[in-house]
């Protein structure tokens, strides 16, 4: 991915940025998506990197739904921390979870 991010981008994203992960600002929700978020200059990543510690990047996902939900719309607000049984997955974790709320709604009903 770095050599890519070098290839395309060139010398804007060297500079002082960490030379193993130039450009790299913060791997999303690596153990869904593993989506990448990454600056084309050092402005972008410091301004990025303070809106993420602040906690002001919003994520919106979409997903494909197979059967038909109760609601139309909605909110889960449970604790998310580390599986007991399995270190490498999350799942609710009433006593010692981290806030994770959720807001959902249908876009669209096939039926």
């Amino acid at each position: 991915m770095v050599s890519a991010l070098l290839y395309h981008f060139g010398k804007s994203i060297t500079g002082h940025m960490d030379p193993i992960r130039p450009g790299l600002v913060h791997r999303l929700d690596k153990d869904t998506s593993g989506l990448l978020v990454v600056a084309k200059d050092e402005v972008a990543l410091a301004f990025l990197q303070s809106e993420l510690k602040a906690r002001r990047i919003k994520r919106i996902y979409r997903a494909l739904v197979w059967g038909d939900p109760d609601t139309d719309s909605g909110t889960i607000d449970l604790p998310i921390g580390r599986s007991e049984r399995d270190r490498k997955k999350m799942s609710v974790y009433p006593r010692h979870g981290r806030e994770a709320i959720t807001h959902f709604e249908v876009e669209k009903d096939s039926g």
